[in-house]
This record gives structure tokens, sequence and C-alpha cells, in this order.
């Protein structure tokens, strides 16, 4: 895989890319989409060296959104947006290396607000320590 946006398919516990593909034509990028009715879209975004990189869309096997964000060599990094099966946001915020890390919200399965504030390796920080900064644990 190339560098650009790609969609990865799953199927029969394989992946599929290559159902995107990317032609170099007179330095011109062309786009060239196969439908294939058996897959289901598992990411769509953008690639770097063969791992998910920049922003892109992660979805459940049963086409649902999971999640919405940045990516950094494969793992969630940056500002995103995580989903419950219901589609039903149960964490927006930073991410670093596939863990909460930085200001976010985490939210129950029915929307309701958990925690806002500062998170540290998927854990949140009760004591912030940063008088400009909002931490808050519902109950």
């Amino acid at each position: 895989m190339e560098k650009g946006k790609w969609k990865l398919y799953y199927t029969n516990n394989q992946f599929i890319s290559n159902t995107m593909l990317h032609y170099k034509i007179k330095n011109q990028l062309k786009l060239i989409n196969n439908y294939h009715k058996l897959l289901h879209l598992e990411y769509d975004g953008y690639f770097l060296n063969n791992m998910k990189h920049n922003y892109g869309k992660l979805y459940y096997y049963d086409g649902t959104i999971q999640y919405i964000g940045e990516w950094k060599q494969d793992k969630k990094h940056g500002f995103g947006i995580q989903y419950n099966h219901l589609r039903i946001v149960i964490y927006e915020g930073e991410w670093l290396d596939n863990n909460r890390h930085g200001q976010g919200k985490s939210y129950d399965d029915s929307g309701n607000p958990l925690y806002i504030g500062k998170w540290e390796n998927n854990h949140h920080i009760k004591k912030c320590g940063y008088p400009s900064i909002v931490c808050k644990l519902f109950s």
C-alpha cells in the first residue's frame, strides 16, 4: 500500500486492502473502486507505510462506526471520538498510542456524562492540578 487514502475491508478473517487501488498516471492520482457484496468496511482513511495514519474511520463488524479521528502509525493518536455499538458517543477527546490521554469526556452507554477532565494511559486523573482545566466525576 502506498501513502494515501484507502478503504480497508474485512471478510473471512482476512483484511482486503486492494479494493481501492491508487494508480499514478502522468502525475495524477486516479481512484478505482471495486465493490464486493461479501465484504464489509473495516476502515476508511489514510495510510502511511501500511499503517493507519492521519485521519480515518474505524467500523464495527456490523458496519456501525466505532471510532472517528486521528491516527499515527496504526494507533489512535490525537483527537478522536469513540462510539459503542448503539452509535452513542462513549469518549471524545485526546488519544496517545491507542490510550485515552489528555483532555477528554467519557459517557455511559446511554450517553450520560461520566467524567470530564484529564486522562493518562486510559485512566482519568481525579486531581488535575490545573485551575483552568475542568475536572468533574459524575456519579
